[in-house]
C-alpha cells in the first residue's frame, strides 16, 4: 500500500501485513477506533480516508502524520520533530539542524548530550519496555530500525537474554523461517521474545500464538517537559 494506497477502517479486521505494512497493523491494534492510511502520497490519502469517513457519517477531529515533516502539501496545526544527539555517522538524518526552527515543539529521543533547539521548546523522553518476568531464557528477536536498544533495555532490566536474532526493520517474516527460530530457541530451552512491530506478522504464521511468544512493547516515559508537552498537544497557551 505504500505505492498504491490503502486504508484501514475503524473495527475492521486486520489486513495482511504484506499488504497494509507492520506500522498500520500494529496501530490498528493498539487504537481500533482510528481510520489509517497508508501511502506515500499522503494528500492522496489523507482525502480519501476524508472521503471515506464523510460516507461513513464519521467526523475526523484530529490527523496524525508520521513523517509530516517533510508533508509541504498539507497545512498542518502542529510540528513535532523527533531529535537526536547522535552523530551522522550513527544515524539516519532526514533534516539538516536548523530546519528545527520550523517547528513547534522539539522530542529529545535518544543520546547522551543535548541537541541543539535553536530556541524551540524542547522536552526529553525515554523508552522502557514491559518487564518479562520469566526464569527462561530468552532468545530476542527484533525486525526493528534499532534492535540494540530493544536489546539494551531488556538487559538493563535483569532479562536473561541468551541470543538476539537481529533483523532489518519491516522485515518479512515466512514460515520456514520463524518455525526454524522456534525450533532452535526450544532445542535451548529458551523462550522467543519480539517487540509488538515484529508479533503483528509473526501471528499471522500457523501454529504461532502466545503460549510459545512474549510481545514486549516501549512505554514512553518523560524525563522532562511532560507538562509542556501535554499544553502544546492540547493547544493550550504555557
Amino acid at each position: 500500500w505504500e505505492k498504491t494506497g490503502g486504508v484501514v477502517s475503524p473495527f475492521s479486521k486486520t489486513p495482511l501485513t504484506k499488504f497494509c505494512g507492520d506500522e498500520a497493523a500494529l496501530i490498528h491494534e493498539k487504537v481500533p477506533s482510528a481510520w489509517v492510511g497508508v501511502g506515500q502520497n499522503r494528500v492522496k490519502q489523507f482525502n480519501k480516508v476524508k472521503d471515506l469517513a464523510k460516507k461513513n457519517n464519521k467526523k475526523i477531529d484530529l490527523v496524525i502524520l508520521d513523517d509530516g515533516f517533510q508533508q509541504l502539501g498539507l497545512q498542518k496545526d502542529l510540528e513535532i520533530i523527533a531529535l537526536t544527539s547522535l552523530q551522522k555517522s550513527q544515524a539516519f538524518f532526514r533534516e539538516w539542524p536548523f530546519t528545527v526552527r520550523s517547528s513547534d515543539l522539539l522530542v529529545w529521543t535518544k543520546g547522551h548530550y543535548k541537541p541543539r533547539s535553536f530556541g524551540v521548546p524542547m522536552v526529553q523522553t525515554k523508552y522502557k519496555l514491559n518487564t518479562v518476568k520469566t526464569d527462561t531464557p530468552l532468545w530476542l528477536v527484533t525486525g526493528v530500525a534499532s534492535g540494540d536498544d530493544v536489546l539494551n533495555s531488556l538487559l538493563a532490566d535483569g532479562v536473561h537474554i541468551k541470543k538476539h536474532v537481529s533483523l532489518p526493520d519491516h522485515v518479512l517474516y515466512n514460515q520456514p523461517q520463524v518455525e526454524k527460530i522456534l525450533l532452535e530457541a526450544k532445542g535451548q530451552n529458551c523462550q522467543i521474545a519480539v517487540t509488538g512491530k515484529d508479533w503483528v506478522k509473526w501471528k499471522e504464521i500457523k501454529g504461532v500464538d502466545l503460549s510459545n511468544v512474549t510481545v514486549v512493547e516501549p512505554e514512553v516515559i518523560f524525563t522532562s517537559g511532560k507538562d509542556l508537552w501535554l499544553k502544546t498537544v492540547l493547544f493550550q497557551k504555557h
